[in-house]
């Protein structure tokens, strides 16, 4: 219950963020960066939620016990050239948000979500990394999910094995998850 509280807590206060972010004009007009919601939670937040994680545990970034099982059905490829303008690149119901110089030189980026046993995003060229944090959104709406609010997307090899958990924001309304990714790699759902 006091971890669901804090969750909320952390959620609004993202959300003012973003808002109070957004009403802040002292550059003039600016041409609207493409990105989803979830990623511009992320994004424009990210220091915000890194300094509240710290400050109340590891309520975003906890430990998980597993992979999350589902029966994704189909398989998804798309690949986009990615430079420092950033952009955003869509494969199925998942999408990868670039912001602008976090790469120096375009990148040709591809994402293949396969069907399988787990939710599952592979990214090409392994091991690209970025020079500010993307946001990753993975959606879950293939899944039977009771306690959606303890998702995070992990970071895996090919053994499945978890090597880290992203901080992570669930999205219950859109049924996704989105997480700050500095490299490319395998990433899937936990719980």
């Amino acid at each position: 219950m006091l971890a669901t509280r804090r969750f909320a807590s952390l959620f609004a206060l993202a959300v003012t963020a973003v808002m109070l972010t957004s009403c802040a004009d002292d550059h003039g007009p600016v041409a609207p960066a493409p990105a989803t919601p979830d990623a511009l939670l992320i994004g424009d937040v990210t220091d915000v939620l890194n300094s509240t994680v710290t400050s109340v545990g590891s309520t975003l970034d906890r430990t998980v016990s597993g992979l999350l099982e589902c029966d994704v059905r189909n398989s998804y490829t798309a690949s986009q050239m990615i430079g420092p303008q950033g952009g955003v690149l869509r494969v199925g119901r998942h999408s990868l948000y670039v912001p602008a110089n976090a790469l120096k030189e375009n990148v040709l980026i591809t994402a293949t979500a396969p069907a399988g046993r787990h939710v599952e995003v592979r990214f090409e060229p392994h091991g690209l990394e970025f020079q500010r944090p993307t946001a990753l959104t993975m959606s879950y709406a293939d899944c039977g999910i009771l306690k959606p609010l303890s998702l995070r997307i992990v970071y895996v090899n090919d053994n499945l094995d978890i090597l880290e958990v992203l901080l992570s924001l669930p999205n219950p309304f859109t049924r996704t998850v989105t997480g700050k990714v500095d490299h490319f790699s395998r990433y899937m759902l936990a719980d």
